[in-house]
């Protein structure tokens, strides 16, 4: 998306239930026929801090490699590297690591912190990148979570946090904390790029994300109207970033036809509406993963209080809005990815967690999920010979999460199978399916 677009979001205000329209204005991560301008690329100052404890010893050669062809190539302005095991270090004033940067030696995250929370505070930028590579493990020096209580964002700056962490075990509640005390930067940046493998494919993907962010948050953008940084708030802006979005209480109709939109340095891009649902709990959160979670639930509701057989054409209506925006999602790699498991290999798609499945990992957070895909690519699904499975699967895999724990990757075979090796849960299926295994 090169242009910014206005979503109509339907809104029940008062105690009569009106029904009226207002507008998510969601800014582009890259503009067309302009780039950064001067005052937008050299006026930064980033810290990179890398953990080279003994712990990191099995991926440092992938975060090196990697850091220097992903990011380092993409950090405008001043950039300091350190490390940090027993002591901090610093090494250069250069973007690029080396392998004599590793020094195998103990964790000592709080001085890290402490260096990070020092050089905000006193480097003369006002725009700051910190960039942290570590996989947590701290265990000499003191208290990592007293140098977080201390973090703050210095007046006048506006602090970038690009966090990566190393491990399935990696402390999450650090980097949330973190960024809850140092980043006012892009609201739309992770709070985490997470290797939870320590896998080099993944070091490689979090670092391209890494460098994604960094070069969407250097997009800045002037707006004529000011607007709510999130719903039911007074709090407004007349600038944004790459990434953000913006709410107006006003119909988008009504909104494109006065809001002009324009670069720093100068440059008008016209809107574009698009109509859509944005169905959240929590307003602080617009995100295409949760709105299409979001799109699910809601489907699966109408279509439980309200079957086929006489429903109203209210309902069905919403369905088909439904339905309809949840196609503009069909392309995403993830979404292809989960479609083409639900025709090749449905046990892989159906658990919490799969094991690898073309470069990726399967996740069936809620039982509707299959469900909805299952439905939305009806045409292509019939054409496998996998149907019958999957149907089986789907409620197989719905009794045994109503009877078992959520977090286990095979709550059925959990809950009813003691021989709990993979040929076993293989064979088990099997008998649910009717279907051979491949290997």
């Amino acid at each position: 998306m090169t242009s910014p677009v206005i979503h109509r979001l339907e809104v029940v205000e008062g105690a009569g239930g009106q029904i009226k329209s207002h507008s998510i204005l969601c800014i582009p991560s890259s503009l067309p026929k302009s780039t950064p301008n001067h005052s937008q690329t050299s006026g930064y100052y980033n810290i990179a801090m890398f953990d080279v404890s003994g712990s990191m010893n099995g991926v440092w050669k992938s975060v090196m490699q990697h850091w220097n062809n992903e990011v380092a190539p993409f950090l405008t302005g001043e950039t300091d590297i350190y490390t940090f095991g027993t002591q901090v270090c610093f090494r250069r004033k250069e973007t690029h690591l080396t392998q004599r940067d590793f020094d195998c030696s103990s964790t000592n995250l709080a001085a890290a912190l402490s260096t990070i929370n020092d050089r905000v505070r006193h480097c003369i930028q006002n725009n700051v990148r910190i960039l942290l590579i570590t996989d947590g493990h701290h265990n000499c020096g003191g208290s990592p979570d007293h140098k977080i209580a201390q973090m703050s964002v210095p007046f006048g700056k506006t602090v970038e946090v690009y966090l990566l962490g190393e491990g399935q075990s990696f402390p999450v509640q650090y980097s949330v904390d973190i960024r809850s005390g140092l980043h006012n930067g892009s609201a739309s940046c992770p709070i985490i790029f997470w290797d939870r493998y320590s896998s080099d494919a993944e070091v490689l993907d979090e670092m391209k994300n890494i460098c994604e962010e960094i070069v969407t948050g250097m997009v800045r953008v002037k707006l004529s109207l000011p607007g709510k940084v999130v719903p039911l708030t007074e709090e407004t802006k007349l600038e944004s970033r790459g990434g953000e979005y913006v709410y107006y209480e006003t119909d988008p109709e009504q909104l494109i036809s006065t809001l002009k939109f324009t670069t720093e340095d100068g440059v008008h891009i016209p809107l574009q509406v698009s109509a859509t649902f944005c169905i959240l709990i929590n307003a602080l959160i617009v995100d295409h993963t949760c709105h299409l979670a979001a799109l699910t639930y809601v489907w699966m509701k109408i279509i439980r209080d309200y079957p086929a057989i006489n429903r109203p054409q209210l309902f069905e209506k919403r369905i088909s809005d439904l339905e309809a925006t949840a196609k503009i999602y069909m392309d995403r790699p993830g979404i292809v990815n989960y479609v083409s498991s639900l025709v090749k290999d449905p046990p892989q798609a159906l658990m919490t967690e799969s094991g690898p499945f073309n470069d990726g990992v399967l996740n069936c957070e809620s039982i509707i999920k299959p469900a909805f895909f299952t439905h939305l690519c009806k045409h292509q699904i019939r054409q496998s010979a996998q149907l019958p499975s999957l149907l089986k699967l789907i409620l197989a895999e719905f009794l045994g999460r109503c009877l078992s724990s959520y977090t286990s990757r095979y709550p059925l075979m959990e809950l009813l199978m003691t021989d709990f090796n993979e040929d076993a849960r293989k064979e088990f299926r099997a008998t649910i399916t009717d279907v051979s295994w491949h290997s």
